[in-house]
């Protein structure tokens, strides 16, 4: 079961309505409703996923190309542990 957002006129009366529904599965609405009840699609009311409706994902960003790696003057060098502060 799911309950839109813009049913509701304030974010009391949406939780009101959660707390005595039982088997809610998502409240869903778009950003523009979710935003005027100061929700948002990662938002949650008492364990209830806030969906957005018109919500896409941002696309993944490729890592920038940082060059060659080269190899440390510090690899196979003798380190020795830190000590143990009390």
């Amino acid at each position: 079961m799911e309950l839109n957002v813009k049913d509701f006129a304030t974010r009391e009366d949406l939780e009101n309505t959660v707390q005595s529904t039982e088997g809610l599965t998502a409240i869903t609405g778009t950003i523009e409703e979710l935003a005027r009840l100061n929700l948002d699609h990662t938002s949650n009311i008492h364990g209830i996923h806030c969906v957005a409706s018109d919500y896409t994902a941002p696309s993944p960003v490729d890592k920038p190309n940082r060059g060659e790696i080269f190899e440390s003057s510090l690899d196979g060098a003798p380190l020795k542990k830190s000590k143990k502060t009390k």
